[in-house]
């Protein structure tokens, strides 16, 4: 395939191993998951000695969970964390009462409120620069096909914006991929990426990507020396904001 759309950690990690990887857009700059806990919890500092499910040890839920107790000054030792697996096994599991709390996306987020599950935090609101889900492709195809990729990159900067401005196609589109017909959760999941998450103008972000190489730094020497513009192409989001079609779609 000529690019994916993943969470940047994969393209920072394949560059660290000496592929050819290259970032040119970040489409989330935050992580996007809610903790939500047992209805007895009612603050952090309440899940000391607790249990958390996450899906697995050094996914983007875990590194998620850790940074929140990190800013609640809770020290990761004083906390049970579980591998579960994705995120439905482990609203199961906080529903039968074997964990504590757990991280949870839209449209489940819903669920879990609906449940009278606690809703702890949304991590898009504690101040985390990460580089969530991002459009990567390789440096090899820059060189070889530059024009692709700068319709490429036009062409999906068109498509956050009809995302953007139509929202009836757009819930659409979501409840037909995601098999999801709840309209309150189609409309909350709506809500969080087309109208808060998702950049007009979706630069990779370079604190977005040193967060990433700051967690990798801690088992790799490589990602602490490495420099954050190494893995990321902006210059075609820059074309078009620069020459007013970005601000032309929208119309200021």
């Amino acid at each position: 395939v000529h690019a994916v759309v993943a969470a940047g950690p994969a393209a920072v990690a394949a560059k660290l191993k000496g592929s050819d990887t290259a970032i040119i857009m970040g489409l989330v700059h935050t992580m996007d998951h809610v903790i939500f806990a047992q209805p007895g919890i009612k603050q952090p500092e309440d899940l000391r000695g607790k249990k958390v499910a996450v899906s697995r040890f050094a996914s983007l839920d875990d590194s998620a969970a850790r940074f929140a107790f990190q800013k609640w000054g809770i020290p990761e030792r004083d906390v049970a964390f579980l591998q579960f697996g994705e995120q439905g096994s482990r609203l199961a599991a906080l529903k039968a009462g074997g964990v504590d709390a757990t991280l949870i996306q839209p449209p489940l987020t819903v669920v879990a409120r609906k449940g009278g599950f606690t809703e702890l935090a949304a991590l898009a609101d504690l101040e985390l620069d990460y580089l969530g889900t991002s459009v990567i492709t390789t440096q090899g195809l820059i060189r070889g096909r530059e024009d692709l990729i700068r319709r490429f990159v036009r062409a999906f900067v068109e498509g956050i914006h009809f995302y953007k401005t139509n929202k009836p196609a757009s819930l659409a589109s979501i409840a037909k991929f995601m098999r999801l017909e709840d309209p309150e959760a189609l409309d909350e999941t709506y809500r969080q990426y087309a109208l808060k998450l998702t950049p007009r103008a979706p630069y990779p972000t370079l604190r977005g990507i040193q967060t990433i190489l700051d967690d990798l730094g801690k088992k790799d020497s490589k990602a602490r020396a490495a420099n954050p513009s190494d893995f990321a192409e902006s210059r075609f989001v820059r074309e078009l904001e620069e020459s007013g079609v970005i601000k032309a779609l929208y119309g200021r």
